[in-house]
Protein backbone atom coordinates (compact mmCIF):
# COMPACT_ATOMS: atom_id res chain seq x y z
CA UNK A 1 0.00 0.00 0.00
CA UNK A 2 2.91 2.61 1.02
CA UNK A 3 4.44 1.80 -2.65
CA UNK A 4 1.15 2.31 -4.47
CA UNK A 5 0.64 5.71 -2.58
CA UNK A 6 4.57 6.58 -3.22
CA UNK A 7 3.82 5.87 -7.42
CA UNK A 8 0.99 7.75 -7.32
CA UNK A 9 2.44 11.27 -5.52
CA UNK A 10 5.68 10.36 -7.84
CA UNK A 11 2.98 10.18 -10.70
CA UNK A 12 1.44 13.38 -9.83
CA UNK A 13 4.87 15.23 -9.35
CA UNK A 14 6.57 14.15 -12.23
CA UNK A 15 2.69 14.80 -14.75
CA UNK A 16 2.62 18.40 -12.80
CA UNK A 17 6.65 19.19 -13.63
CA UNK A 18 6.20 18.31 -17.39
CA UNK A 19 2.99 20.35 -17.73
CA UNK A 20 4.75 23.34 -16.27
CA UNK A 21 7.95 22.33 -17.48
CA UNK A 22 6.63 22.55 -21.49
CA UNK A 23 4.89 26.39 -21.34
CA UNK A 24 7.85 28.64 -21.13
CA UNK A 25 11.27 28.42 -20.41
CA UNK A 26 13.23 29.50 -23.60
CA UNK A 27 10.37 30.68 -25.58
CA UNK A 28 10.42 33.73 -27.69
CA UNK A 29 7.36 35.90 -28.43
CA UNK A 30 6.94 39.26 -30.70
CA UNK A 31 3.41 41.06 -30.43
CA UNK A 32 1.97 44.46 -30.94
CA UNK A 33 -0.99 46.51 -29.75
CA UNK A 34 -1.77 49.78 -28.43
CA UNK A 35 -1.11 51.69 -25.19
CA UNK A 36 -2.99 54.31 -23.92
CA UNK A 37 -0.95 57.19 -21.91
CA UNK A 38 -3.62 58.56 -18.44
CA UNK A 39 -2.24 61.94 -18.33
CA UNK A 40 -1.24 63.28 -21.30
CA UNK A 41 -3.70 66.13 -22.26
CA UNK A 42 -3.50 65.43 -26.50
CA UNK A 43 -1.61 62.36 -28.42
CA UNK A 44 -2.30 59.64 -25.54
CA UNK A 45 -2.23 56.81 -27.91
CA UNK A 46 0.42 54.66 -29.67
CA UNK A 47 1.37 51.84 -31.38
CA UNK A 48 3.28 49.21 -28.89
CA UNK A 49 5.85 46.43 -30.70
CA UNK A 50 7.65 44.46 -28.52
CA UNK A 51 9.71 41.22 -27.65
CA UNK A 52 8.96 38.71 -24.74
CA UNK A 53 11.80 36.21 -23.87
CA UNK A 54 11.10 33.15 -20.89
CA UNK A 55 14.61 32.82 -19.07
CA UNK A 56 12.33 30.16 -16.88
CA UNK A 57 8.78 28.85 -17.01
CA UNK A 58 8.13 32.29 -14.68
CA UNK A 59 10.41 34.65 -15.25
CA UNK A 60 10.53 36.35 -18.17
CA UNK A 61 12.38 39.44 -19.94
CA UNK A 62 10.06 42.60 -22.43
CA UNK A 63 11.50 44.86 -24.30
CA UNK A 64 9.72 47.47 -26.47
CA UNK A 65 8.63 50.62 -28.05
CA UNK A 66 5.35 52.42 -27.78
CA UNK A 67 5.39 55.27 -30.75
CA UNK A 68 2.71 58.12 -29.36
CA UNK A 69 0.50 58.74 -32.55
CA UNK A 70 0.68 62.39 -32.49
CA UNK A 71 -0.77 65.33 -34.92
CA UNK A 72 1.06 68.15 -36.04
CA UNK A 73 0.05 71.19 -34.39
CA UNK A 74 -0.73 75.38 -35.78
CA UNK A 75 0.64 77.46 -33.54
CA UNK A 76 1.06 81.38 -34.55
CA UNK A 77 0.90 80.71 -38.31
CA UNK A 78 3.26 77.65 -37.88
CA UNK A 79 3.17 74.00 -38.11
CA UNK A 80 4.64 71.99 -35.12
CA UNK A 81 5.50 68.84 -35.72
CA UNK A 82 6.47 66.17 -32.36
CA UNK A 83 7.68 62.62 -31.82
CA UNK A 84 7.16 60.87 -29.01
CA UNK A 85 8.05 57.57 -27.78
CA UNK A 86 8.28 55.16 -24.64
CA UNK A 87 11.25 52.91 -24.56
CA UNK A 88 10.83 49.77 -21.85
CA UNK A 89 12.66 46.87 -20.14
CA UNK A 90 10.63 45.14 -18.10
CA UNK A 91 11.42 41.76 -16.11
CA UNK A 92 7.84 39.87 -15.65
CA UNK A 93 7.20 37.15 -12.84
CA UNK A 94 4.19 34.53 -13.97
CA UNK A 95 2.46 34.55 -10.25
CA UNK A 96 -0.63 32.41 -12.02
CA UNK A 97 -0.06 29.70 -15.50
CA UNK A 98 -3.12 27.90 -16.57
CA UNK A 99 -3.64 25.94 -19.42
CA UNK A 100 -5.59 29.34 -20.93
CA UNK A 101 -4.88 32.09 -18.78
CA UNK A 102 -1.42 33.78 -17.39
CA UNK A 103 -1.43 36.87 -14.58
CA UNK A 104 2.04 38.35 -13.73
CA UNK A 105 3.40 41.21 -11.82
CA UNK A 106 6.40 43.69 -13.98
CA UNK A 107 8.81 45.83 -12.96
CA UNK A 108 11.46 47.84 -14.88
CA UNK A 109 12.90 50.98 -16.78
CA UNK A 110 11.25 53.41 -18.98
CA UNK A 111 13.06 56.31 -20.99
CA UNK A 112 10.58 59.12 -22.82
CA UNK A 113 11.91 60.22 -25.65
CA UNK A 114 10.54 63.59 -28.00
CA UNK A 115 11.45 66.00 -30.39
CA UNK A 116 9.39 68.88 -31.44
CA UNK A 117 10.25 71.01 -34.15
CA UNK A 118 8.88 73.83 -36.58
CA UNK A 119 9.34 78.22 -37.22
CA UNK A 120 13.04 77.78 -37.12
CA UNK A 121 13.29 76.10 -33.70
CA UNK A 122 14.01 72.63 -32.67
CA UNK A 123 14.22 70.64 -29.03
CA UNK A 124 14.36 67.51 -27.73
CA UNK A 125 15.00 65.45 -24.82
CA UNK A 126 14.69 62.53 -22.81
CA UNK A 127 13.44 61.49 -19.09
CA UNK A 128 14.23 58.05 -17.45
CA UNK A 129 11.65 56.19 -15.45
CA UNK A 130 10.66 52.95 -13.45
CA UNK A 131 7.89 50.66 -14.10
CA UNK A 132 5.83 48.75 -11.84
CA UNK A 133 2.52 47.10 -12.75
CA UNK A 134 0.49 43.82 -13.81
CA UNK A 135 -0.83 41.77 -16.76
CA UNK A 136 -2.55 39.43 -18.15
CA UNK A 137 -2.57 37.04 -21.00
CA UNK A 138 -5.27 34.69 -22.53
CA UNK A 139 -4.39 32.11 -24.85
CA UNK A 140 -6.52 31.90 -27.97
CA UNK A 141 -4.46 29.19 -30.08
CA UNK A 142 -1.94 30.46 -32.13
CA UNK A 143 -2.20 33.79 -29.97
CA UNK A 144 -1.94 35.34 -26.81
CA UNK A 145 -4.03 38.25 -26.19
CA UNK A 146 -2.75 40.31 -23.30
CA UNK A 147 -2.99 43.53 -21.38
CA UNK A 148 -1.12 45.58 -19.36
CA UNK A 149 -1.52 48.50 -16.75
CA UNK A 150 1.81 49.92 -15.16
CA UNK A 151 2.13 53.11 -13.48
CA UNK A 152 5.32 54.78 -15.15
CA UNK A 153 7.58 57.40 -12.60
CA UNK A 154 9.66 60.17 -13.72
CA UNK A 155 9.56 64.11 -14.97
CA UNK A 156 8.17 63.39 -18.56
CA UNK A 157 5.00 60.81 -17.06
CA UNK A 158 4.56 62.40 -13.51
CA UNK A 159 3.86 59.04 -11.97
CA UNK A 160 1.22 58.32 -14.28
CA UNK A 161 -0.72 54.75 -16.33
CA UNK A 162 -0.13 53.54 -18.83
CA UNK A 163 -2.42 50.58 -20.60
CA UNK A 164 -0.55 47.97 -23.32
CA UNK A 165 -3.45 45.76 -24.96
CA UNK A 166 -2.74 43.49 -28.32
CA UNK A 167 -1.21 40.61 -29.03
CA UNK A 168 1.72 37.99 -28.94
CA UNK A 169 2.80 35.17 -31.31
CA UNK A 170 5.11 32.85 -30.36
CA UNK A 171 7.87 32.40 -32.61
CA UNK A 172 9.63 30.24 -30.69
Amino acid sequence: MKKLLLVAILALFVFNSGVNAQNEAGSLYIGGGFGYHTDMDDDNIGILLEGVYSFRDNIRFAAGILYYLSDDKNWGGQAISHTMYDLNLNVHYLFRDEDKMRLYALGGINSFRYKVSGGGFSESGDDTGLNLGAGIEYNVGAVMVFGELKLVTGDAHDNSFILHAGVRYRIK
